[in-house]
């Protein structure tokens, strides 16, 4: 919490929205903190190759060639 005070103190101003993991403590904070502020929960990135995210039923031959995962 100490670091959002200080980048308010700092003059931070006009954050509409803050992207954020769900952490109970970094929430609170933010709420505290940067009130009128919105919040959202930001997603993980994909991860594992790309291929396993194709649909099973399409033939897919190639693709993710240039990515291969070792």
């Amino acid at each position: 919490m100490a670091f959002l005070h200080g980048l308010v103190a700092g003059g931070l101003t006009g954050i509409q929205l803050i992207n954020s993991d769900a952490h109970a403590a970094l929430v609170e904070a933010i709420g505290s903190t940067l009130t009128g502020s919105g919040w959202q929960q930001c997603r993980p990135p994909l991860s594992g190759p790309p291929a396993r995210l194709r649909p099973p039923a399409v033939d897919h031959a190639g693709v993710g060639a240039p990515f291969r995962w070792r």
